[in-house]
């Protein structure tokens, strides 16, 4: 899972996804020279802290806010 703001990266990763054909079987476009692979359990945390992201987001502004105030 990747989320970003940038449309570069947001092609790059559209480019390099696995994603279903018109036949739903899974098709896979990769770039050479990457790995792709991630741990079940970095998956995990990802599925885990994506429900609270909101108030991950939210924090991290609160402290910039303060750096930013001072």
């Amino acid at each position: 899972m990747v989320i970003t703001e940038n449309p570069r990266i947001a092609s790059m990763v559209r480019r390099c996804a696995i994603k279903a054909g018109g036949d739903q079987r899974l098709v896979a476009t990769f770039r050479g020279g990457y790995n792709y692979r991630l741990a079940e359990m970095n998956c995990a945390l990802g599925i885990s802290q994506m429900k609270r992201i909101d108030a991950m987001l939210a924090r991290r502004a609160e402290i910039a806010g303060k750096y930013h105030d001072n």
